[in-house]
């Protein structure tokens, strides 16, 4: 999970995972993204395993630490925010039965940024699906890949696009964030900034050569959209 500024969603976010999780083998990995608030040490006193970066490096990079150093091979990706809701991990976990990776299914976009933003991913990547996002289960084979390959400054999506992993959707019900999260608060140019930075990565990946090899590789691998 990565965490900034999450202090205050973090004891229902524990709370409910572990609720959800009780009878399965389990790890609650939270990466601390440079908060500027006491989230690392409110996950610590709930007994979840902490990483810490030394500054924001934003949520791609601290989701690809966390899939660095999970302990268990098969991992779901939550934001800490609680707008994903803890009690879809099951669903998207028993999904990997039918491909490399699950993202959690999204509405329509509200917003025209990441309406332009989803429909350039995926003229770039056809064989995501319609909405991926950074909620998402992947399988010990498809975290592999993606680590082998991904860079911190990366769309993690994008990644799973370029190395033609196996991805589908799993629909679930979305809750909503508090009126004072961080995140509820990027508007206008600051949507936008982050869009095109996000993009901007993304078109350097599709030109690049770091993962033709994967790609090549993957190339007859069936996928799902």
């Amino acid at each position: 999970m990565p965490v900034y500024n999450n202090a205050r969603t973090l004891p229902s976010l524990c709370a409910r995972l572990r609720e959800t999780l009780r009878d399965r083998p389990s790890e609650l990995l939270l990466v601390d993204d440079g908060s500027r608030d006491d989230s690392a040490e409110v996950a610590r006193m709930l007994g979840v395993r902490v990483l810490q970066h030394d500054r924001n490096r934003g949520q791609n990079a601290a989701i690809l630490t966390g899939l660095r150093h999970a302990s268990l091979a098969v991992c779901c990706v939550l934001d800490a925010d609680l707008e994903d809701p803890p009690e879809s991990v099951p669903a998207m976990v028993e999904a990997l039965a039918a491909a490399d990776v699950v993202f959690s299914s999204r509405d329509e976009p509200r917003h025209l940024t990441s309406r332009v933003f989803r429909w350039s991913v995926r003229r770039l990547y056809p064989t995501l699906p319609h909405h991926p996002c950074l909620c998402f289960a992947i399988s010990a084979a498809g975290r592999g890949r993606l680590i082998a390959v991904a860079r911190d400054t990366d769309y993690l999506p994008a990644v799973i696009g370029a190395l033609r992993l196996p991805a589908i959707q799993s629909r679930i019900a979305r809750g909503s964030r508090p009126d004072d999260d961080p995140a509820a608060g990027l508007k206008g140019s600051m949507r936008w900034r982050y869009a095109a930075r996000m993009l901007g990565a993304t078109i350097r990946l599709r030109l690049s050569r770091r993962v033709q090899p994967a790609w090549r590789e993957t190339r007859d691998r069936p996928t799902t959209a």
